[in-house]
This record gives structure tokens, C-alpha cells and sequence, in this order.
């Protein structure tokens, strides 16, 4: 992978402070999900070896599908559910990384986590969500806004969110690309998409800026013909 996408997997690695806000079960969307069609706009602050930096992501949308493009588009995730797979696309290379969707959580299966500042590896965190009682509006959308505490042995961390039903799962891709998942999902309402993201002092990790229902080109959650597959690297 060049440098820059490189920096761009590593921003994307930050993003929510190593939590995935992914669902456990993908392939379970919901009607509101699938009733979507269209385009989210989103901007995230995310640390990375040269300091924190903005990253503008676009979330795309359609039959219960999902495009995450980052970068400009130099890196595309592609989340098909119906196909239990997923595809991390790499324009400048014309290539492609096939990926499994996570298990889901609720198999019974032990499950692996990334606290915030850790590795993919490690204790899954106790986490505990509260209602605050107050909405917001944001991007035209109205959302509720909770506090999430996730608790890894000595350490805690708290997220606010305002979480909306109306856009369906959110998808993160950081949970694909280290192939982990995350408890967190679970605190969130069903079909629960965040429309913003703060860490307790303040600071906005993920906030969305634009959302427009339109449609789309069904090729854009296809892979390329001319695409050409590559295998992930192996773990050290």
C-alpha cells in the first residue's frame, strides 16, 4: 500500500478511539436501513503520526448495502450483508482485499476488542450506555444522546453520541480491516447510526455534516471487472 494510504488506514484505526460502532449480526438491517437510499456526509478528527487530522468520509447507501469512501475515494470499503462479504478497494492500485463480515457477538462465540490506545488483541471492555433524555438535530435528522462508559480492567473511557434510527447500522471500517468486532454496538438501539461522536472533554471525533437521499449507480457496491484481487498481509 503507498504511504498516503497508508496514513488513511491509520486515521481510519482511530476513528471512535478504536471502537467499531459495527453491528455483530451486519447482515440483519433493519427497514429503515433498507428504506435509505442515498449519501452521508461525515468528518472525522482521528490521530494519526503527525498529529490529529481531519478525514471527510462518505457513507453511501443502497439496499442494505454500504459504501464507505475515504480519501477522496482512493480507498473504498464495500459491505454487502446479502453476500456475507466485504471489499476494501484500492483505486490507485486497481485492486481489491476480500474480507469476511464478523460473527455475530450474540453466537456464543468469545469475541476480541479494541479498547481506545490499544491493540486488536486484548479483554473485551464492560460497557454501559445511559439515555440523557435530551434530542438534537443534526445534518436535518433528529437523534437521541447517550453516554457510553467502556470500562477495560483499570481504565474507563466515555463517548456521547446522538444516535439516530433513520440511516440504519452503522458500519465502521476499522472492523473489517482488523477483523475484530465490538461489544459497543450492542449498548446502541437497533439500527442506531451516529450522527455525532465527543469524547468526555469535549472534542468531536465524528460528526455528520450532509445527508441526501438520492439514488444511486448500483456498480458503485460492486467490485471493478478490472479490479485485481490481493491478499492481506499475514500478522506478525
Amino acid at each position: 500500500m503507498r504511504p498516503a494510504s497508508r496514513t488513511t488506514a491509520l486515521m481510519i484505526a482511530g476513528l471512535l478511539g478504536g471502537h467499531m460502532l459495527v453491528s455483530p449480526t451486519l447482515a440483519a438491517q433493519t427497514a429503515r436501513s433498507r428504506a435509505f437510499e442515498g449519501s452521508v456526509s461525515m468528518r472525522a478528527t482521528l490521530p494519526s503520526p503527525n498529529g490529529p487530522q481531519t478525514q471527510v468520509m462518505e457513507y453511501l447507501v443502497r439496499d442494505g448495502k454500504a459504501r464507505v469512501n475515504v480519501a477522496g475515494g482512493a480507498m473504498s470499503l464495500l459491505v454487502l450483508p446479502a453476500e456475507s462479504r466485504a471489499y476494501l478497494l484500492m483505486a490507485a492500485q486497481a485492486s481489491y482485499r476480500e474480507m469476511p463480515l464478523p460473527a455475530a457477538a450474540n453466537s456464543g462465540a468469545s469475541v476480541s476488542a479494541t479498547p481506545p490506545g490499544g491493540t486488536a488483541r486484548g479483554p473485551a471492555p464492560v460497557v454501559t450506555s445511559t439515555r440523557l433524555g435530551r434530542t438534537e438535530t443534526i445534518a436535518g435528522l433528529r437523534c437521541d444522546v447517550m453516554r457510553m462508559v467502556m470500562r477495560v480492567a483499570e481504565r474507563a473511557d466515555s463517548l456521547e453520541l446522538c444516535v439516530t434510527t433513520e440511516l440504519g447500522e452503522y458500519v465502521n471500517p476499522l472492523t473489517l480491516m482488523r477483523g475484530g468486532t465490538d461489544p459497543v454496538q450492542d449498548a446502541l438501539p437497533p439500527g442506531g447510526f451516529p450522527l455525532r461522536v465527543a469524547r468526555s472533554d469535549g472534542t468531536v471525533m465524528l460528526e455528520v455534516t450532509k445527508v441526501e437521499r438520492r439514488r444511486l449507480d448500483p456498480a458503485l457496491f460492486s467490485v471493478p471487472l478490472d479490479y485485481t484481487r490481493v491478499e492481506a498481509p499475514r500478522r506478525r
